[in-house]
């Protein structure tokens, strides 16, 4: 959702809280200028109320809870991306080792520390019997390994100041949603190329092919300096 979006919310939010909070204050006489004794609903209105009796209430607290589910989700749309779920973890198995017919259960394969080449590798945790894998013969990719990895790819690149990735959708068809803040005097289809290369390292390292890659490019003057 919009940035703008969410700050007129917010301050929206705040001034219903504030004034709420004066209300309540000023009926238990914390506000010295107002008198607590002061009738906050005129006289028509309160004869009215009385005359419903036990009907006001009821519906005084359907129309609470309505409102209050519709602020719910009136807060949950200003934060969720509307991207999908982010893609669940990949679980990589070898018949050779998980096949029951074997008969004999092997060892757990010891696997050696891979390497982090920028574009996902190293996200693989080998087949055991721990929180990595499931078993033997079974491989856990972690999701937030891959997206880790890409991101460190593309924020390799000079004129990239900040970068932020989400894999949504699953393996057999990853969708790839990504924001580059971008530093200023930068020549932006160089980094639409260098992002293609990302990509297409990302997808030689990992084997999933995104069927949509949306980007959102957005340039900064703040140049700072870079911590490596």
């Amino acid at each position: 959702m919009d940035r703008g979006n969410r700050i007129l919310f917010t301050i929206v939010g705040a001034v219903l809280l504030i004034a709420g909070l004066a209300v309540g204050f000023a009926g238990f006489g914390l506000i010295p200028p107002v008198d607590s004794s002061t009738r906050l609903l005129p006289d028509s209105v309160r004869g009215r109320w009385h005359d419903w009796g036990v009907g006001a209430w009821i519906v005084a607290a359907a129309v609470g809870v309505l409102l209050a589910v519709l602020g719910v989700l009136l807060v949950r749309g200003q934060f969720r991306s509307g991207r999908g779920r982010p893609m669940p973890d990949l679980l990589l198995t070898d018949p050779a080792l998980t096949s029951p017919s074997r008969g004999v259960r092997p060892a757990n394969p010891v696997a050696a520390p891979a390497e982090d080449d920028g574009a996902g590798a190293g996200a693989v945790a080998a087949g055991g019997d721990d929180e990595r894998g499931t078993g033997p013969g079974r491989t856990r990719v972690r999701t937030a390994a891959l997206v880790h990895g890409f991101e460190r790819d593309l924020a390799r690149h000079p004129k990239v100041r900040r970068v932020n990735v989400l894999l949504a959708g699953d393996a057999g068809a990853p969708r790839v949603y990504a924001r580059l803040e971008l530093r200023s005097g930068v020549d932006v289809s160089h980094v639409q190329a260098y992002l293609s290369e990302s990509l297409a390292r990302f997808t030689a390292t990992t084997g999933l092919a995104p069927t949509d890659v949306d980007v959102v490019v957005q340039l900064t003057d703040r140049d700072q300096l870079r911590v490596h």
